[in-house]
């Protein structure tokens, strides 16, 4: 499955990339990379292998990975990012990736066979049937079916609508005492579906939901760590060619592109570093609060409208670490909370944006609560304690257990507040189009101008059908260093000035992408589907 129309991007999952090697004769382009996560480092070794090993990789933090973040508490490996490969199949990169690296030990668990405890703010338990579970799946199945209809007059519409609309009217048919526990259940999960995205389902684009493509395999957790999938990749990478502490300050693309050097890239410290190609794989929260600055001249305007116009939400996970359990271990622990509808229509506390806690599998006594959307980034604002504090107030008022201790040890991510991020997850909100990720990934300076791009865009953000997921963005990164080798194939090494645009299989105008969300709605590929992880739906 793959989005209509844009595989001429070449993310179709499944689409053979077919090596390519540079005659060493040749010279080198000088290549820089501005981000050392997933796809800037899928660029720089894909480059290496081609044979260009002139490159440079500037990242801002410590360590390499991005919004890939693996660390320790106490004994259990914890992921402030990035936790699972969304396709345990070959048909996905990053799984391939993962058994470059042999990090697939044993076959994963990917469903449980039984339906997740609710809990409800008064203290009560729930576990539901399978029904309710089916019964969502279809509905969010449905609402990625706009996606391919032929219906007009939906790009206004959000997904919340659509879905309250129809649980609610499930509800009026079922027997009065079955219908508040219906209610308070399906408030759970689309706080769940809610967690996936990170910004509330009412800013949610309900004619776009239905553009992201599910790879086959489930979800599959790496048990050493989601950074290990970036060892084979750095491995291939010359000694010192990774510059961390290094963050960049402005991008100067277009004032030398007649000279030498095209493009220089100005670091925070003061220094310059010259590039024939810059690519960039900043995220797409950095260039919402940062593009006026940290590119010049400024992008276009149809790349800056597609900033403008895609969604970048927010996905907190809190870890707290306690003495003893109080929890029976071993047992898969994992509840969801239950609220009622008046309950979220006033968000005015942090714990109204919980859509799961669950028990993180070790010998440790650990447990994961996922956070999403604006109370995501309030919890950023508050202390460890006091965060430790309100988490335990709001345990044992679900729990209704006076007794549970509060943690002794907390670690938790804070991608909103974090100005090399500003959040961590791209989505399709309302007013956004399949296009505006394919002009994300347009190269400047674009076509009519008679010098080869210097200027290149990857990241997630940039892969149609693959946002925020890491196989879009290795997908991006392999993109655009085939294309970078393509272009020092038809120069035979670094760029001139003077050129004809090469005949590699990549997208170069913005004006070609005013057709595909019209194309989509008629084509006869595979319809796209929703999100494995959106419900994580039980065998039967």
């Amino acid at each position: 499955k793959f989005v209509p129309c844009c595989d001429i991007l070449m993310t179709k999952i499944g689409k053979h990339l077919e090596p390519i090697k540079l005659n060493p004769k040749w010279p080198q382009p000088k290549v820089v990379i501005v981000g050392a996560g997933m796809a800037g480092l899928s660029a720089a070794a894909e480059l290496v292998y081609g044979g260009i090993s002139n490159i440079v990789v500037l990242e801002a933090k410590n360590r390499p990975g991005g919004r890939i973040h693996s660390c320790r508490l106490g004994e259990v490996m914890v992921e402030l990012g990035a936790d699972y490969i969304e396709g345990g199949s070959i048909a996905n990169p990053v799984y391939n990736l993962a058994c470059m690296g042999r990090l697939i030990l044993c076959l994963p668990k990917r469903y449980r066979t039984y339906p997740d405890q609710f809990m409800t703010t008064d203290g009560r338990s729930i576990l539901p049937g399978h029904e309710i579970y089916d019964t969502l799946a279809c509905i969010l199945q449905d609402a990625a079916d706009f996606f391919t209809s032929k219906k007009e007059n939906l790009q206004n519409l959000n997904l919340y609508d659509f879905l309250h609309h129809r649980l609610c009217s499930i509800a009026t048919t079922l027997p009065k005492d079955e219908k508040h526990d219906f209610l308070l259940i399906s408030n759970g999960l689309l706080n769940q579906v809610r967690a996936r995205w990170g910004d509330d389902l009412s800013v949610l684009s309900l004619e776009q939901y239905g553009s992201q493509v599910d790879v086959p395999g489930g979800l599959l957790r790496i048990p050493r760590g989601a950074n290990t999938l970036l060892d084979p990749l750095l491995a291939e990478l010359p000694s010192g060619c990774v510059k961390y502490n290094k963050p960049v300050q402005c991008i100067r693309w277009g004032t030398s592109l007649m000279s030498d050097p095209r493009a220089i890239v100005l670091c925070c410290d003061g220094t310059e570093v010259d590039a024939d190609y810059v690519l960039s794989t900043v995220s797409l929260g950095v260039m919402k609060e940062q593009a006026d600055k940290f590119f010049s001249p400024n992008l276009p305007s149809y790349k800056q409208n597609a900033i403008d116009n895609l969604g970048f939400g927010c996905v907190n996970k809190i870890f707290t670490e306690y003495a003893k359990p109080f929890w029976v271990k071993s047992q898969e622990t994992k509840f969801k909370i239950a609220w009622a509808t008046d309950q979220l229509r006033d968000r005015d506390n942090w714990v109204k944006g919980i859509s799961v806690i669950e028990e993180l599998e070790g010998r440790g006594n650990v447990l994961m609560t996922t956070v999403s959307g604006k109370e995501a980034k309030w919890t950023e604002n508050l202390s460890d304690t006091q965060l430790a504090e309100e988490f335990t107030i709001f345990l044992r008022q679900v729990t209704g257990d006076p007794t549970i201790p509060c943690p002794t040890n907390i670690s938790r991510s804070k991608w909103a507040s974090d100005v090399h991020f500003y959040g961590s997850r791209t989505f399709m909100k309302v007013g956004s189009l399949v296009k505006h990720a394919c002009s994300l990934a347009v190269p400047l300076p674009g076509p009519g101008v008679e010098v080869p791009p210097v200027l290149l865009f990857a990241g997630e953000a940039t892969c149609p059908g693959y946002i925020s997921t890491m196989h879009g963005a290795r997908l991006s990164g392999l993109r655009e260093a085939h294309r970078i080798l393509g272009l020092t194939i038809a120069f035979e090494g670094p760029p001139r000035f003077s050129y004809e645009p090469p005949q590699i299989p990549v997208c170069d105008s913005p004006d070609s992408f005013s057709h595909l969300d019209e194309k989509a709605k008629s084509t006869t590929n595979p319809e796209p589907s929703k999100s494995s992880e959106d419900t994580e739906k039980p065998k039967k």
